[in-house]
């Protein structure tokens, strides 16, 4: 593991610690590329009240997701541009 790589390992897992202390309630989102790369220490029982997977949006979404981004602009393409 390189060393950037080891220092942000230790920095999440101080952040982790950090708020298994707190007694108010923290809401924390975090994201991941791939969840079965992370160290057992990240996942571990009582770290995280919930964790759920989001996947990719469909082709339904994607052309609804393109239609929000080109409201400012007049030039929307048809949905059989969108690649599955």
């Amino acid at each position: 593991m390189k060393a950037q790589a080891r220092n942000a390992l230790a920095d999440f897992v101080g952040f982790l610690n950090w708020l298994q202390g707190k007694t108010a309630p923290v809401f924390v989102i975090a994201t991941a590329n791939d969840v079965s790369q992370l160290p057992a220490g990240f996942l571990r029982m009582g770290r995280f009240d919930e964790m759920f997977f989001v996947d990719l949006p469909g082709p339904e979404e994607r052309e609804a997701i393109w239609r929000i981004n080109c409201r400012s602009t007049s030039a929307l393409l048809r949905p059989s541009v969108f690649v599955t």
